[in-house]
């Protein structure tokens, strides 16, 4: 699956998951889009300075991640 394929869904599993690891459960749905798009942009980010990869790679194990 191409990370340009990949479906919103997924990208905000991402954003959830991130959510909740860093604020201690709190409420997610009412921060909205913009919230869900800087999340799975901080975790690409997160994944590529960890793991020294290009953000292509990051979008696709991130994604791969939450199937």
């Amino acid at each position: 699956m191409s990370v340009t394929a990949a479906s919103i869904s997924s990208k905000e599993k991402v954003a959830r998951r991130v959510h909740y690891m860093t604020t201690s459960g709190a409420a997610f749905e009412p921060l909205g889009k913009a919230h869900t798009h800087e999340l799975y942009g901080l975790a690409v980010a997160g994944v590529m300075l960890a793991l020294n990869v290009p953000r292509e790679k990051a979008e696709e194990m991130l994604l791969a991640a939450v199937k």
